[in-house]
């Protein structure tokens, strides 16, 4: 199982954004010493729930403080993206790496962003398949042309070329039936978040992605390594003991869930139906109970219990594994020592 960690630069009111960034990118590095083996970065935008607006800057910033760590975005926007400034940033960030980039590719989920970016939430699914394609011409060929709904370029290279090849490596957020469908017949690795959610929902998502890559007539060969590609994001927070894994992150995890509550799509808002899944996410937070939560969905515990956790994840399928360690801006030195714990005695159990 390959395993990662999730930097989000989490700002709540009782943090210093001149101090966030720096130890942020201390815990990048941590992992890269420690052995994981991808670090993730998001892209979000007027909340302090991630302060990270220009994922790509953070994560070229990744790439120069790193040598060996894949450096992943979770996810990138497309909806709120040009092409062709994208695929010139990303293919940057890709060379500086050295191949190192793994670009998660999506529509996003918050209201509030879409009126400030002057994009409708109805057109979120076609913006994304057009800039997809784009980004796609624009890597794989030496001269194209587009013409299409949003967007249209006369003849034009796009500089400089990915790193290893025709693309820049690409995952796409799957957090809807609709979207793991559009995964598998792309045949794009399928990025998870499923930070609420049960094993037993996590491996029946992990089984309708693996059928509709069947459906597209995908080869044994071929669905093996997009399974090998496809990551799960959970919350996670190792203590030395159980007790202290479930008082300390507590109120952190807390503020995380209020936040979100305040920005996602809520049952009574008007929204298309393709955002149908973010409702059914918000009233998995109105519904929170951190008991429930500890027993069913939370990756927190002594080295011992994390580790029969993600046990359980392994059986049900899981080979990529991205862990959101303290949620909420949990004390920097706690989650340093989350991290420590589950490199030196939780992954050897692995």
């Amino acid at each position: 199982m390959r395993i990662g960690t999730y930097h989000t630069f989490q700002h709540p009111e009782w943090t210093d954004q001149r101090e966030l960034y720096h130890q942020e990118f201390e815990r990048l590095e941590l992992a890269e010493r420690l052995g994981y083996d991808d670090v993730w970065i998001p892209e979000q935008h007027f909340t302090r729930y991630c302060l990270a607006g220009d994922p790509l800057a953070l994560a070229s910033h990744a790439a120069a403080r790193t040598k060996r760590v894949r450096i992943g975005i979770a996810v990138m926007n497309l909806s709120f993206a040009h092409p062709l400034r994208l695929a010139e940033e990303a293919a940057i960030v890709d060379v500086l790496s050295r191949g190192r980039l793994d670009m998660g590719i999506g529509r996003g989920y918050q209201p509030i962003q879409y009126p400030v970016f002057g994009v409708a939430m109805e057109e979120t699914r076609q913006r994304f398949e057009e800039v997809l394609e784009v980004l796609l011409k624009a890597w794989g060929t030496e001269r194209f042309t587009h013409d299409g709904r949003f967007f249209h370029y006369p003849e034009v290279s796009v500089f400089p070329r990915p790193y290893n090849g025709n693309s820049v490596s690409l995952i796409m957020a799957s957090n809807s039936k609709d979207s793991a469908q559009i995964a598998g017949a792309k045949g794009l690795p399928a990025l998870m978040a499923r930070p609420f959610t049960t094993n037993e929902r996590i491996g029946a998502d992990l089984d309708a992605y693996t059928s509709h890559l069947r459906e597209s007539g995908r080869s044994d060969a071929a669905i093996d390594m997009l399974l090998d590609k496809s990551a799960v994001m959970k919350l996670c927070y190792v203590a030395p003991t159980d007790r202290e894994a479930y008082e300390e992150p507590r109120e952190a995890l807390r503020w995380h869930v209020d936040i979100l509550r305040r920005i996602m799509l809520r049952a009574d808002e008007p929204a298309p139906a393709t955002y149908d899944h973010m409702r059914e996410r918000h009233a998995t937070l109105e519904a929170f109970d951190y008991d429930a939560w500890w027993r069913d969905v939370l990756i927190f515990g002594s080295p011992a219990r994390v580790l029969e956790r993600v046990r359980e994840l392994q059986r049900i399928g899981v080979r990529r594994l991205i862990l959101w360690h303290g949620p909420g801006a949990v004390e920097h030195v706690k989650v340093v020592r989350s991290m420590e714990l589950f490199a030196k005695e939780v992954r050897p159990g692995l």
